[in-house]
């Protein structure tokens, strides 16, 4: 009875504590720190136990250069276990460094190092670190190259070493025992060095992040400043019937339409199957993405047996029944990484309007009416627009689903490789509500290849706690990945690559490669250059025959 009583005491501070934070967090978004400092403070009179409260203080109070009291409410965070340790230690690592305490701004960057901070590379670069920059601690916790390092091989073994030290920082499930080929391949590498170009030793880089097995542990091909890697002008695409350019330069645009039946001497089958050790990715469905891209990187093919050393390489087409051969140049300077094209284009050789999924990749959410009771929604990337956040394209379909009604709604995220899985809530929020609005209510989800990453993060959680329909093909990850990109370049070479620093998971029981579609629709050549989309179609068809 008395402890009753207490707890009804107790609720009008409850209240007053809750509209507190509410001001607090509505001064703060709204640039008005030092009410919002004085908000929080009230609030953790009342009430002390939230360490993201103590984080939000210290937000404010950094953003009025009151850093002394800023560092005490981060460190109070930090005890209680706010969302990202490695961010909180660098933010009071800032702090010290603007207060001119240069011992504790050093080790607290230590801290963030070894808290696997995701921007070590660019530490550097943070000016309010300019007097950090002399200190040799400094430049080890960047990771910058010793300058006792001397020679060629030296340099590449260092790269080693870096490497495989972040893959030990950063990595969750190669914090200690690395993949035994990753252990023979290193050690090869190590006896090639000294007799191998800088560009075979950078391709057997790209094998050494592939035998992690994680799509977000992976080479990029910029980035060099020792070497470059060759790379041939066009687009190729893997349809179900096969390899096919879809987009190339002006002077080789005939191209566009051909079947590649082989490249620098050897047919693209056995290229592709021999390729794929040096291919990152968490499921081999994946591979349908990386090999059209891998098959264009020339030092990767030379690498594979191909003929791939000159100034040009030979492609072997056929197109309109014709087979032919054709050298196409290698570019052999420096990769723009604009230039690496990954998802499907419109269709180049037609001047007809492209299919409704290929009509707007400029951008990352819309939506469509398809008939009186379809809904189609596209979202090419979990990330917010310019103008528009995915939260507020959200409240518009909540807003739309609520007025039309509709039985059916057709989610396309067959294009999306990923982005903010958070920023997706309030689209799982209002597609959630949908299913739940009317009991014949049928949610569609079109996935494929692209589907990775936080948009394979969006459709689990789709199917882990709703009923939707899925059509297309299957995902290019796994319901349970390790994701999470955190640059990292190797400091003497340059090359760039990710490696992944965070579990991704919606069911610890959930072991499968890939979501597979209860509805498959592979798209082939000439769907794709006849402007067919396959999966709508099958949704349609599906509804029609399930009224």
């Amino acid at each position: 009875m008395d402890a009753f009583a207490g707890a009804e005491r107790a609720h009008p501070t409850g209240i007053a504590y809750f509209d507190l934070v509410a001001s607090a967090n509505y001064a703060q978004e709204r640039g008005k720190f030092a009410d919002a400092a004085a908000f929080y403070r009230r609030a953790l009179e009342l009430s002390s136990d939230d360490g993201d409260l103590y984080l939000s203080l210290g937000n404010s109070l950094f953003e009025l250069k009151h850093y002394q009291e800023a560092v005490r409410a981060y460190k109070v965070a930090r005890e209680r276990g706010f969302y990202d340790a490695d961010v909180g230690a660098y933010r009071i690592a800032v702090c010290y460094a603007l207060l001119g305490d240069e011992e504790q701004a050093l080790s607290w960057l230590a801290v963030a190092v070894a808290s696997r901070y995701k921007d070590r590379t660019v530490i550097a670069q943070d000016d309010r670190f300019v007097s950090l920059r002399s200190d040799p601690h400094f430049s080890q916790i960047v990771g910058a190259l010793p300058s006792n390092i001397d020679g060629r091989v030296a340099g590449w073994n260092y790269d080693l070493d870096f490497l495989t030290s972040e893959i030990h920082r950063l990595n969750p499930a190669y914090s200690a025992a690395l993949p035994v080929d990753y252990e023979l391949r290193i050690a090869a590498l190590r006896r090639a060095i000294p007799s191998a170009s800088d560009q075979q030793i950078a391709i057997e880089i790209t094998a050494l992040f592939a035998s992690l097995q994680q799509a977000h542990s992976v080479m990029f091909p910029f980035g060099m400043n020792k070497g470059r890697i060759g790379m041939v002008h066009l687009q190729l695409y893997q349809f179900s019937d096969g390899l096919y350019i879809i987009d190339a330069p002006k002077a080789e645009r005939d191209l566009i339409g051909s079947q590649v039946l082989a490249i620098g001497g050897k047919e693209v089958n056995e290229l592709a199957t021999a390729m794929r050790p040096y291919l990152s990715r968490d499921n081999d469905f994946f591979l349908n993405l990386e090999v059209p891209v891998g098959l264009l990187w020339t030092d990767l093919i030379g690498a594979l047996g191909a003929d791939a050393s000159g100034t040009s390489l030979k492609f072997v087409v056929r197109k309109e029944g014709v087979t032919s051969s054709r050298y196409l140049p290698i570019d052999r300077g420096p990769i723009d990484p604009d230039t690496i094209a990954i998802k499907l284009i419109p269709p180049r050789n037609s001047s007809a309007r492209p299919p409704l999924y290929l009509s707007h990749l400029d951008r990352n959410f819309w939506l469509n009416a398809l008939d009186r009771s379809t809904i189609y929604v596209q979202v090419n990337q979990i990330q917010d627009e310019p103008k528009t956040s995915l939260e507020q394209f959200a409240q518009r379909l909540d807003a739309v689903l609520k007025a039309r009604k509709p039985r059916n709604v057709v989610v396309d995220v067959r294009l999306n490789n990923g982005g903010n899985y958070e920023a997706s809530l309030s689209l799982l929020k209002a597609l959630f509500a949908f299913e739940v609005s009317r009991p014949d209510a049928r949610l569609f989800v079109i996935i494929g290849r692209n589907t990775e990453s936080a948009a394979q993060n969006f459709v689990s959680t789709l199917n882990q706690f709703g009923g939707a329909i899925f059509v297309g093909e299957p995902t290019g990850s796994k319901p349970d990945q390790i994701g999470d990109d955190s640059l990292v370049v190797l400091p003497y070479s340059g090359i760039m690559g990710s490696i992944a620093r965070a579990i991704h998971q919606t069911n610890y029981r959930d072991l499968r490669e890939w979501i597979a579609p209860a509805i498959p629709a592979p798209l082939s050549a000439s769907d794709y250059f006849g402007q067919r989309d396959r999966a709508v179609e099958a949704i349609m068809a599906f509804i029609v025959s399930h009224r």
